[in-house]
């Protein structure tokens, strides 16, 4: 190969997904069909050539050798997933039009016809400020047959006498058995709703959440409808990041792409908080399965084998907290791992009889063992190569590397880039995973090792967190691995090793360490933990207000709004300190202190609200369907916030 030959399939493809792709509908199944067939054609394209072209060493048993099979044996791994992927994002669910069909049919149907709702809200060592919001807003929930119940595994008086104030019931099991699978369980014997949604104790639905899954019940093999979840505080990574306002949260990808996809091929899977379930369908499985710290997945197979379908409803019906600090975001992610991994070992699981192959597979927790991985190996792979010159193969030449390789990476950037353009960008996400898989590869090595016997863990919320300088253990690793990278770098300038192709593809490794050590600089950046900036989160609002200063009364402008005060903006001047009260719709008057005060801008922290003002409140902001989330992400907005929050290390 010569010239521009061996380029002309990156060019191919890059005037396929900059000059054709953007133009496509995402809603035609074809469309999506070609776009899955160009990932998966350049990849497949990329293994027939590394399995008839590239070179084997005479001894196959030797460490090279060994390494190179391993390798390969690897990549086919990852094709696989690929594969199951891809060809799930070929089809994909719009159940809004049935949600509206449903909705207007239930609000027609009389009270005593309609199906009733046990609203489960899962409790155990969170605090008032995290539980009051989910409470006061299941309890504004517009469906006219419903209870509120919280079912406290913390024993804890004080929720007791909260529940019984505000109206909402409360559950007290004897003991914590199966953790928040024993607890649905306990909460199922003790109560007889035909229906029941299940809300994690920092998910405040909106006032028509009831309203829009309780009808895909009609259809009598439906057991769950599960809805996305969303979030009104930035993760630990938009915040250690500095892009709080340009990067969208790391689940958006699942929740926005993949799951509705999976739905289209009736293997959406329950993810606990934010779903509504068949009371009947679950006892006929013997109740919430208890084997697996993620009885939510494991609940979507069990009833797969008796018929019974999950449905995903992708509508933002409610929002919650995501973790709030490290710690917090890997007990998360750890116990996710542990669970999905954890069904491989059960006689409920993919790999059990009594599901279709085509199911089996797509349910196949391949992605906690093949992404993590490939993320770390990405990392070492030219690390060993510039200090011992061994590779990932013996490469025929460079010309044939760039040919057959290059294409892959811009391929798979292309598809996943064109199905989740506001959730995903090269560099950033695979800075994300790699951050991940410093301890999310020991967690799922571990699990396979001994599946079984690691506690339910709950993820730290609320008041209660603290925050640590960061991860030291992904900080270290990230600094050692760069270490090396330089190392290797260097060494290979000074005294170069001798390459098994002749030091022709030396530039490639240098350049592909390069763009490692950016990829290891930003996951040390987001192990350096960034405290919350406030205590609420504020809420943009663009409402006329007023507010109550002595015997006037003066028109202003809400600019945004949290539980502990608001940003408004007015042509008169006030001086810190200076008492009033704000009048807002919906909310009525709430006392309040001028705390800030920037040109005609000024900002508020509400006092001594009384319980009844602090409710409304909760209603106007968590049950109205708020939004304070980045929507798409903003290419020089993250860039410039990545630099800032260097700036301030």
């Amino acid at each position: 190969m010569t010239g521009l030959l061996p380029f002309l399939p990156c060019l191919a493809l890059a005037g396929f997904f900059l000059g054709v792709a953007p133009h496509l509908p995402r809603d035609k199944p074809w469309v999506r069909t070609l776009m899955v067939t160009v990932g998966l054609t350049a990849s497949l394209r990329y293994l027939v050539w590394r399995f008839t072209d590239t070179v084997l060493p005479a001894d196959l048993l030797s460490a090279a050798g060994v390494w190179y099979l391993c390798l390969y044996g690897y990549e086919v791994l990852a094709f696989l997933t690929q594969f199951l992927l891809h060809l799930v994002l070929t089809r994909a669910s719009n159940r809004s039009p049935e949600a509206d069909h449903y909705e207007a049919e239930l609000r027609r149907t009389p009270v005593e016809h309609l199906p009733s709702v046990d609203v489960f809200i899962c409790t155990y060592n969170e605090e008032l400020d995290v539980l009051e919001r989910t409470i006061i807003a299941a309890l504004a929930l517009e469906y006219p047959k419903f209870k509120v119940w919280v079912l406290d595994d913390g024993k804890r008086d004080w929720l007791r006498d909260y529940c019984e104030a505000k109206g909402a019931g409360y559950i007290r099991r004897p003991d914590n058995r199966h953790a928040k699978a024993g607890n649905l369980n306990h909460a199922l014997g003790v109560t007889d709703g035909e229906l029941f949604a299940v809300l994690d104790a920092d998910f405040a639905p909106f006032r028509n959440f009831l309203y829009r899954t309780v009808g895909f019940f009609r259809d009598p093999t439906i057991a769950i409808v599960q809805t996305p979840q969303h979030f009104f505080n930035p993760d630990p990574m938009q915040l250690n990041l500095g892009i709080v306002d340009s990067w969208p949260d790391d689940q958006r990808l699942f929740f926005d792409v993949i799951l509705p996809a999976r739905d289209a091929w009736d293997c959406a899977w329950c993810c606990g908080s934010c779903s509504v379930q068949r009371r009947s369908a679950i006892a006929e499985v013997g109740g919430v399965p208890t084997d697996s710290i993620t009885e939510d997945l494991l609940s979507t197979l069990v009833l797969l084998r008796r018929g019974r379908v999950t449905r995903y409803l992708n509508e933002r019906l409610s929002m919650g907290l995501s973790p709030e600090n490290l710690k917090g975001f890997f007990r998360q992610r750890e116990r996710w791992c542990r669970g999905n991994l954890q069904t491989l070992f059960l006689r409920t699981g993919p790999l059990a009889p009594g599901l279709p192959i085509l199911k089996r597979l797509l349910f196949l927790p391949l992605d906690w063992v093949v992404h993590y991985v490939t993320r770390l190996l990405t990392i070492l792979v030219p690390i060993l190569y510039l200090w011992t010159g061994v590779g990932p193969f013996l490469i025929p030449s460079l010309e044939e590397l760039l040919s057959y390789q290059l294409p892959v990476f811009l391929a798979l950037w292309g598809v996943i880039r064109w199905f989740a353009p506001h959730s995903y960008l090269p560099v950033l996400s695979t800075a994300s995973s790699l951050f991940g898989s410093f301890r999310i590869v020991p967690a799922g090595l571990l699990t396979l090792i001994k599946p079984f016997g690691t506690p339910f863990k709950v993820t730290p919320k609320g008041s209660s967190i603290t925050f640590d300088f960061g991860d030291l253990t992904v900080l270290g690793l990230s600094v050692l691995l760069i270490l090396l990278t330089v190392g290797g770098l260097i060494k290979n300038r000074v005294a170069p090793v001798e390459f098994s192709e002749g030091g022709t593809v030396r530039f490639i490794a240098e350049l592909w360490a390069l763009v490692n050590m950016v990829l290891l600089a930003l996951a040390a950046l987001i192990a350096l933990e960034t405290p919350r900036p406030r205590r609420e989160e504020r809420f943009p609002i663009d409402e006329p207000a007023c507010y109550l200063l002595g015997e006037s009364e003066v028109p202003c402008r809400l600019v945004d709004l949290s539980l502990s005060g608001a940003l408004l903006t007015g042509s008169a001047t006030l001086p810190i300190g200076a008492l009033l009260h704000v009048v807002l719709n919906g909310v009525g008057r709430l006392p309040a202190r001028v705390v800030r005060v920037q040109n005609d801008r000024f900002a508020v922290q509400f006092e001594d609200m009384s319980v009844q003002d602090r409710d409304r409140l909760i209603h106007a902001i968590y049950s109205a369907g708020r939004l304070n989330a980045v929507q798409a992400l903003n290419g020089w907005r993250l860039l410039f916030g990545v630099v800032r929050r260097v700036v301030r290390i």
